[in-house]
């Protein structure tokens, strides 16, 4: 049985295409996009209420007890399930700070990695609810 080459061109390209993108798909990532830590979260730490909100464009703030006074701000960078956190204004911290987190559901979790600042340690360690 000899196959008509017009047919071949037609679909050993759709063929490979398929071959690649299913077959060996080698992206097993269980890591959460940086789009999935977007937008406000809070807590509740020793009475006082805490907003954490985080832009897609790598800027975050803090506020505290509901006042609409952003308390800290600055950058963030988030990859491989770790973010680091980058105080530029407010209340801030000389050295950046490195958490690890994890995301279920509307809980967000941070641990630590290393972060010299106690103030922001007690700040960020913990669970938030995305709100």
């Amino acid at each position: 049985m000899q196959i008509n080459k017009k047919w071949y061109y037609c679909f050993f390209p759709v063929l490979f295409f398929l071959f690649f993108n299913v077959c060996c798909d080698k992206d097993n990532s269980t890591e959460p996009e940086k789009s999935t830590l977007v937008g406000s979260w809070i807590r509740v730490q020793d009475g006082t209420t805490i907003r954490l909100v985080i832009m897609e464009d790598g800027q975050f703030e803090a506020e505290f007890d509901d006042d609409s006074n952003i308390d800290i701000w600055g950058t963030y960078a988030a990859s491989n399930n770790q973010i680091t956190f980058y105080d530029e204004g407010g209340a801030t911290c000389d050295t950046q700070g490195m958490y690890r987190y994890s995301l279920s559901g509307k809980k967000l979790t941070f641990t630590l990695v290393e972060d010299e600042c106690d103030g922001r340690r007690s700040i960020v360690l913990g669970i938030w609810s995305k709100i």
